[in-house]
Parts: C-alpha cells; sequence; structure tokens
C-alpha cells in the first residue's frame, strides 16, 4: 500500500496569512449596540496545546476573516461582532505547522448570537492533527454567562440552538451571498473551501491543487452532519485535479430547508490514481 502524501488535516507547511483586514474577538463584556444586519459569532476553543492562530471565513463575497491570535490553552469562548449570515471555521496554526480544511459552518442572524460549536483541535503528533467539533450548548451557555454576563443577559433569550431551528421561517433574514473566490497559502499543496451556491441555499466542496503537478482526489467524507440532504458518510472520486486547478467536489444542501444545517468535510489525495478504487459517489 502506497503510503498517503497529505490528508486535508495534516498539513506541515507554512502558512502565510492574506494581509487584508479581519475582525477580531470582543475583548471584554459590555452591552453591545448591534446594528439591524448585525450578529455575533460565537464559538469555543478546547486545545491541549496553545495556539498561534486561528480563524473563520464569512461566505459573503469579500468578507473579512474572523482572526483569533495567541490561542491559550484550555477552553476558551470568542465572541466576534459581525454582519449577520453564514460563518465557516478556515484552521489553525501550531507554531509553524497549519491545519486547513474540514470547515464546520453555522448561521448567525441578525440581532441575534450564532454558536459555532466547541472546537478541539486533536495532536497526533509534531506533523498531523485534526480538529473536532462538538455542539455543547449547556457548555455554551454557562461559558457565556461565566464570562461575558452582559451579552448573556442581552443575548441568550433569543439563542435558538441549530437543532431547535425548525421553528424559524424559511425567509427569517439570513444573509447567504456568493462565497468569493479563493486560493491556497504559498506553501500549500492544496486547499479547500466551501462556497455559497443558489443564492445561499446549497454549498458546494471545492478542492485546489496548488502544485505544480497532477494529483488524484481519492475521497471526500462528511461527517458530525447536522440537517444536510444526503449521508454523512464518504464518497469516492478517484478523479484527476490539474495542476494549479480547482473544481467543486460535493454539493450539499439542508434537509429541511427552514432550519440550518452544519458539517464537517475531509479528502485525501495523491500523485497517482487508486486502482482499487471503483465506487462513485
Amino acid at each position: 500500500m502506497r503510503k498517503l502524501l497529505s490528508l486535508s488535516g495534516g498539513l506541515t507547511g507554512l502558512l502565510l496569512l492574506a494581509g487584508c483586514a479581519s475582525i477580531p474577538p470582543l475583548q471584554h463584556d459590555q452591552t453591545l449596540h448591534l446594528d439591524a444586519d448585525e450578529g455575533v459569532a460565537a464559538i469555543i476553543v478546547d486545545t491541549s496545546q496553545p495556539l498561534t492562530r486561528f480563524w473563520l471565513h464569512s461566505t459573503r463575497h469579500f468578507g473579512p476573516p474572523l482572526k483569533i491570535r495567541a490561542v491559550p490553552s484550555g477552553k476558551t469562548l470568542y465572541l466576534f461582532r459581525v454582519e449577520a449570515g453564514r460563518y465557516c471555521v478556515d484552521g489553525f496554526t501550531y507554531g509553524k505547522m497549519a491545519y486547513t480544511g474540514g470547515a464546520s459552518c453555522f448561521s448567525v442572524q441578525a440581532r441575534q448570537i450564532g454558536y459555532g460549536g466547541t472546537l478541539i483541535p486533536l495532536f497526533e503528533n509534531a506533523h498531523k492533527f485534526q480538529l473536532r467539533s462538538v455542539y455543547n450548548v449547556k457548555q455554551f451557555r454557562r461559558l457565556l454567562k461565566q464570562d461575558y454576563p452582559q451579552v448573556a443577559a442581552q443575548l441568550l433569550p433569543g439563542f435558538v440552538p441549530a437543532e431547535d431551528q425548525a421553528s424559524i421561517a424559511p425567509n427569517a433574514s439570513v444573509q447567504k451571498p456568493v462565497h468569493a473566490k479563493r486560493s491556497c497559502g504559498r506553501y500549500q499543496s492544496t486547499c479547500s473551501w466551501i462556497k455559497s451556491v443558489s443564492n445561499g441555499a446549497a454549498e458546494e466542496i471545492v478542492i485546489r491543487n496548488n502544485s505544480v503537478f497532477p494529483i488524484w482526489i481519492w475521497t471526500v467524507r462528511l461527517y458530525a452532519c447536522v440537517n444536510v440532504n444526503r449521508d454523512c458518510d464518504g464518497f469516492v472520486f478517484n478523479v484527476k485535479l490539474p495542476a494549479k486547478t480547482a473544481r467543486p467536489f460535493l454539493l450539499v444542501k439542508p434537509r429541511d430547508p427552514s432550519r440550518d444545517f452544519s458539517y464537517q468535510f475531509h479528502y485525501v489525495w495523491h500523485r497517482e490514481a487508486a486502482k482499487e478504487i471503483t465506487k462513485k459517489p
């Protein structure tokens, strides 16, 4: 058996982050005077090792990234004042190593708080790590009341967990514009992102080959699925992806369009086609 060159969660190159403006987390507790199109994005990072950076992106065209610097070990709640819309976890850096891909996405509604889950980096060794997402509403409520009591008093009464959003009207005011075109970091062989399509009604998983040689995408796997229209499982492709090329591989829709949906993914690639993989998604 040939050794896999890379997993989307095992990137070992340096990541050069773009120099564009970014949104930092709130620095202290306060009552927020939100505009009509603003809300609060919330995530918890639970890490056994300190991280040098952690970042998310908006699916809004040219939306600025949400960036956390110097994440300490332990459980930390982060809040971002953002435009209403959909946000996805991009990855993190650990020293000079970078994790990208495996995006977990969530929605933020106007003048409400949206919880994107508890994100847990898993360190297998110095060169391989993954990102696990757990949707722990009790933990989120507890940390919000503990660390941001004023924000909790203001926004928790209107908070609706993702699994309970069936009561939200299908035309709820959530912006889901088309995702901006993205590119890999200079030292990344591959990268991936989620692209909003059909006016926000669905999402495509896009993979880019950033190397100078062709590669084959063997599999793309969905996991941690909530309200998605297909099995949360692996899909076999064995498809050639030319150098410096990006293309969509999976289309994901909500099973119930009136509810929020979320998922994570990872993919496996190789420099040669897999001779024994024959199934197609």
